[in-house]
Order: C-alpha cells, then structure tokens, then sequence
C-alpha cells in the first residue's frame, strides 16, 4: 500500500515517526531509521541495536541567512523552540551510533546533540561508464534546490561582478521556478548570459553541458552535486560551508571559497576557466573512492561491528 503522508497531513516532521511505528516489526536485531525524529519508532521495535542517519547543518547559522534573504522570521518551530527541537532530536542521543555524511556535520552533531558515538560514511553516486566532454563556451553550472543555504544569491552577484559576455552560468532542477526574480533584480546586465533548464530526468544532459559545477552553499550537510559533477569528469566550485568541501583537494580537483563570498567565486570562475579541464581529470578519479557500492560496504562494516 502506498500512502503519501504529506499529502494527508501537511509536513509535520513527527507524524512520520506515530505512522511508521504501527507499521513496523518488532524485536528486530538492528533497526537503521533515515527519518528524523524516530523515538516513537524505537519504542514499538525494541531493536538490539539502533542507528540512525543525520545530514545536519549548522542551525544557527541556517537561521541567520533564512532571516537576513527573506526579511522575516525563521518559520520552522521545531529548530528554533527548545522543547520541540528536543523532542525532534531525541533519538539521536539513544541511538546505538549516528551516522552523518560529512565532518561538516559530525561537527554539528556532536557540538548541539549527546550521541554515543558519531561515524562519518559519506553520499555516494553512481559512476558513469564515460565522462562527459567539455563545451567549446565555458560553462558554470548548479543543479538543485534553491534556499537561503544553498548560497545561490552569491553566485548570481559574483556572475554579475564577472560579467563576462563569452561565458554561461546554467541552472537546472527545482532552483528554476525560484531564480527568474533573482536573476531579474541581480544581475540585470548579464541576464541574458544565465539559462534555466528546469526540470531534467536525464541530468546527463546539464552535465554534458557545463565545463564546471558551482556549489555555493552557506552551510549544507553534504551538496550531493560536488560528487555527481566530480563522476562525470566536471570540476567543482565548493564553498566550505558545504559537507562535499571534504572531498575537494583545492587546486588539484575543485577550488574551495567561503561562504557568502562573492569574490572568492568570481576569483574561482576565472581560474577554472584555464584548469577545468586538468582539474576534471582529478575530479573523475576522486569519485571513482564514492561509488555506492564503497559506500554499502562501509554500512556493512558498521552493522557487523555494532552486532559482534
């Protein structure tokens, strides 16, 4: 039976976890939740063990971009009041060990929540048999969300103060249906050079297209776009608010900014656009160490370790 929980009820992060708990087996030997919160889950199952994933970020400071780009209060109670933000987390702190996809989020977690014990196992992608080509126009792009923490207001102001006629800042996802007002208010001389593909089931496609990936993120667990990017031979733009920072070797397979930076993405632009190609040869071989299959092994591992 499939039942669309959001649809019934709206988004309400605690209805997930009263649902899922009477529907789930009990006396299980190792119970693995993805959801957040999930101590009601825990309480029906009664696992031996129990693990659980977090892609945490850095709340504060999510909460200050949210407030300082919209002009008006965080809306999201359960981050912001204390007994619903404890409620929210609690089963972090009784899990048996919290896995995170990045150091950018084990630092969260283990600074804010109680975790027993905290492992980093990364995202991972799925390599394509062959790389993509480079484009003759030079071409940034960012495929995604859009959000006050995914950063894209910066890279819309660095592609301004750039303003370079010869070159494409491409966008593709759900980014597009927010971005056409940006792009009108910020970057009203270099519109034209910005292009919205929207939607894509095929990403190949955008990455076909892009001769480096842009990765602007004020704070982000991870930014699975780095890695995506990286397997198809594209160079990545990580700002170090993004998790995905720790698998960029600045220089050698990306360039790393800081958030908010406008000049450190201007900077990063101009010189991909004479090492993109060299820098997507490391890029490549950097997601060849995160294919899934890697990735499942390091969950195995776990699981055999917390049951000996």
């Amino acid at each position: 039976m499939e039942f669309n929980v959001d649809a019934v009820y709206g988004y309400n992060p605690w209805i997930y976890d009263y649902f899922v708990s009477e529907h789930v087996p009990v006396g299980v030997d190792l119970l693995h939740c993805s959801c957040s919160p999930a101590t009601k889950i825990v309480e029906k199952v009664k696992p031996k063990r129990f693990v659980c994933n977090i892609v945490a970020h850095d709340l504060k400071t999510s909460i200050e971009e949210h407030e300082r780009i919209y002009q008006q209060r965080y809306p999201f109670a359960h981050n912001t009041e204390p007994y619903l933000h404890d409620r929210l987390i609690r089963h972090a702190n009784i899990a048996d060990c919290v896995i995170t996809p990045s150091n950018h989020s084990a630092e969260w977690i283990r600074n804010n929540l109680s975790p027993k014990r905290v492992e980093v196992i990364s995202h991972g992608c799925d390599l394509p048999v062959e790389t993509s080509q480079f484009p003759e126009q030079f071409t940034v792009g960012y495929m995604g969300q859009s959000g006050p923490d995914k950063g894209l207001l910066y890279l819309l102001l660095a592609w301004e103060k750039w303003n370079n006629p010869k070159a494409k800042l491409l966008f593709a996802g759900g980014c597009c249906r927010e971005l056409p007002p940006w792009i009108n208010e910020f970057c009203p001389t270099t519109k034209g050079s910005i292009e919205l593909m929207g939607w894509l089931d095929d990403t190949k496609q955008f990455f076909d297209r892009i001769s480096c990936a842009c990765v602007p993120s004020v704070t982000e667990g991870f930014g699975l776009l780095t890695l995506e990017a990286m397997s198809y031979g594209k160079p990545v733009i990580c700002s170090t608010g993004a998790g995905s920072e720790m698998i960029i070797s600045n220089g050698i397979n990306g360039i790393l900014t800081s958030p908010r930076s406008v000049k450190d993405i201007v900077e990063a632009i101009k010189a991909m656009t004479s090492t993109n190609v060299t820098m997507g040869h490391y890029a490549r071989k950097t997601a060849e160490l995160y294919t899934w299959d890697k990735i499942r092994e390091q969950y195995k591992k776990l699981y055999r370790e917390l049951m000996e």
